[in-house]
């Protein structure tokens, strides 16, 4: 126990060399696994970042619109186009995320938290996550924090504007996160009036609100040829679209538009 005890003390302080180290593991355990996922054309891990608006406008779209009109352009294949922008973004992840934390007071509660189930640990050793849309939002909440104190009071909002279009027109989901950016302005600034933070936070609102009306319209009423969809991304996975994630998302148009139906 004797060797445990310099642990509990006050002065600790996590050795930025041991740091240094686990997050470059990390990123070469999540490339190993993002990798493999990438040569199988998984059926979640890969091909879901391959959607796109071809067949028109759907929720997930964004991100594999960008880089299928890369593809055209370039004529370099789309599962390397795919593979390069995703190894990137958990580069940059880590690069940006060391940064921060180099400058953060890394004491034994802080390395606690840092190194918990809920951090980047999770995200290195478990397969099923290495590739995963949440990178596309870590990577650019990672960026955006490590330039917040160089960005002026009324551009932080542009700067969440951004992060909540582009994140959320690649995976909803992420919409959900806008209540926590919004909380974000209250703590960050609280010796800000009200009517000022309020200025600020309405064109964040707006926004969300037209994406989810976006997607909202793209379900209910001009539902998406994902015919059209696999045809354009068909030399890049296995069978679509029964083997990739766009046999999920049309059954989920199918399935939300029988229960909107059904109740109203």
């Amino acid at each position: 126990m004797k060797i445990l005890n310099p642990i509990y003390e006050k002065n600790f302080k996590l050795n930025l060399t041991i740091l240094k180290i686990i997050l470059i593991l990390s990123f070469v355990l999540i490339s190993i696994s993002f990798y493999e996922w990438t040569v199988e054309r998984s059926y979640y891990e890969y091909s879901d970042w391959l959607i796109n608006y071809q067949g028109g406008f759907t929720r997930r779209g964004l991100f594999g619109e960008i880089i299928f009109q890369l593809h055209k352009i370039s004529t370099i294949r789309l599962d390397f186009i795919l593979f390069f922008f995703v190894l990137s973004m958990y580069f940059l992840f880590f690069l940006f995320l060391h940064k921060i934390l180099i400058k953060t007071n890394l004491n034994f509660l802080n390395t606690l938290i840092l190194f918990s189930p809920l951090s980047f640990i999770y995200l290195a050793s478990s397969k099923t996550l290495a590739g995963r849309k949440e990178i596309l939002l870590f990577f650019l909440l990672s960026i955006f924090f490590y330039n917040l104190k160089k960005i002026k009071f009324y551009n932080i909002k542009y700067w969440i504007i951004s992060i909540l279009v582009f994140s959320s027109l690649t995976h909803l989901g992420f919409i959900f996160y806008m209540p926590f950016l919004i909380l974000f302005f209250f703590f960050l600034y609280p010796g800000k009036k009200f009517k000022e933070l309020l200025y600020q936070i309405i064109p964040i609102i707006l926004t969300g609100i037209v994406v989810v009306s976006l997607v909202i319209n793209s379900t209910f009423i001009t539902k998406p040829d994902f015919i059209k969809v696999c045809d354009s991304i068909k030399d890049f996975v296995n069978n679509c679209p029964k083997e990739t994630y766009i046999s999920f998302l049309d059954n989920s148009f199918v399935q939300v538009r029988q229960v909107f139906f059904k109740f109203f």
